[in-house]
């Protein structure tokens, strides 16, 4: 809980300021958690709720900052 907390200030950068964050970070940890999914054994979500959380949230920031959609749609 702590580290989704942690990244809510991420994607609210990589939303309106695309331009000041780095995708190939989030690019290069995401076959990491891609592997973690892979290597699951006991499907229960003690085991995989973490890294589907980390691939779910580092393809939500990369898309951020690639498209930079914040720019073209204003929220507030």
């Amino acid at each position: 809980m702590a580290d989704g907390l942690a990244a809510i200030p991420t994607v609210i950068k990589s939303y309106y300021e695309p331009q000041s964050e780095s995708d190939s970070v989030y690019l290069l940890g995401l076959p990491n958690s891609i592997i973690g999914l892979l290597v699951i054994k006991n499907w229960n979500f003690q085991n995989y709720g973490f890294p589907l959380y980390l691939t779910v949230i580092q393809i939500i920031i990369v898309f951020l900052i690639r498209t930079k959609i914040g720019k073209r749609v204003k929220l507030f």
